[in-house]
C-alpha cells in the first residue's frame, strides 16, 4: 500500500505560491482575498481560471497599457468585429492614459 499524504492549506500554498498564502489555516487567494477549500486541486485551479480571479490579478498587476497593445497591434483585421475592437481600444489608451483601471479593464472583458 502506498504512503498517503495528508494535503494541507499549506501544502497547497507552496504548490500555488504565486495564487495563494495561508492565514489562519485557510488557503487565501492573494488577488480576490476569497477563503478557497484546499480539499480539491479541482476547486483550486477553476478559481484560477475563473474570471474574476483572472481580472483582479490582471488589475493588481497594473501592466502599462503600452506592452499590452504591443501584443495585438500587428493583429491582421478580417472582419468588422475586429475593427470596432480597435477602435474601442483607440478610446481606452490615449496620450494621458497608460494604465488599465478596474472600470476600463471590465470594459475591455465584455468586448
Amino acid at each position: 500500500m502506498p504512503p498517503t499524504s495528508t494535503v494541507t492549506a499549506a501544502s497547497r500554498a507552496r504548490e500555488f505560491p504565486e495564487d495563494f498564502f495561508v492565514d489562519n489555516g485557510k488557503l487565501m487567494c492573494h488577488f480576490c482575498d476569497h477563503s478557497i477549500n484546499f480539499q480539491t486541486k479541482n476547486t483550486i485551479t477553476a478559481h484560477i481560471g475563473s474570471k474574476t480571479h483572472i481580472l483582479d490579478a490582471f488589475v493588481t498587476a497594473d501592466i502599462p497599457l503600452e506592452k499590452i497593445v504591443r501584443n495585438y497591434i500587428w493583429l491582421p483585421i478580417s472582419s468588422c468585429a475586429v475593427e470596432r475592437s480597435f477602435s474601442a481600444y483607440n478610446k481606452i489608451l490615449d496620450d494621458d492614459r497608460q494604465n488599465l483601471s478596474l472600470e476600463s479593464l471590465k470594459f475591455l472583458t465584455m468586448m
